[in-house]
């Protein structure tokens, strides 16, 4: 029987994406060993198997952690996109009423200066008016028949009361 010097062994794994259709994954590992003198070979060969498999599985569940990982990572991400576009029209809805709050302010402001530009003018006018009312008073006074002479004619004598 020939002497055996070396041993080589590989285990692989398939296994679909737990997410996606027509997506699967196929991890090998090949491990090889040089025997010493005195080495039992079908010990080695098992011993290299098992860390072969070893190595296949943790790759298998390294890629189910990373897919699972991606998956929170996206759903994180979709998340925060949808709270900025939330906090965003919140905020375009916070300017907007802001500037509502603004124009109205500024508004009032403007009916306010507008009933005081009203009501000074109306003063004014009222200021005015009693100083032609008194002027025509005055003009009225000085042209008006006096108690005694009520200007009027004496009624005719024929017509009797």
């Amino acid at each position: 029987m020939p002497k055996i010097t070396k041993v080589t062994v590989s285990a692989s794994s398939s296994f679909n994406h737990p997410h996606e259709q027509y997506a699967n994954f196929k991890p090998f590992v090949s491990l090889e060993a040089e025997l010493a003198e005195g080495d039992d070979h079908y010990r080695v060969v098992k011993e290299l198997q098992d860390r072969a498999e070893t190595l296949v599985q943790s790759q298998k569940e390294s890629i189910l952690a990373d897919i699972a990982l991606d998956l929170k990572i996206k759903k994180v991400r979709s998340d925060l996109a949808y709270a900025r576009r939330e906090q965003n029209q919140s905020l375009d809805r916070t300017v907007d009423i802001g500037q509502m709050e603004k124009q109205l302010a500024d508004l009032l402001d403007e009916q306010s200066t507008q009933h005081m530009m009203t009501q000074s003018s109306i003063i004014d006018e009222i200021s005015a008016d009693d100083g032609r009312l008194e002027e025509l008073t005055n003009m009225a006074d000085s042209e008006a028949p006096k108690p005694h002479d009520f200007g009027y004619l004496e009624p005719p004598e024929d017509i009797a009361f």
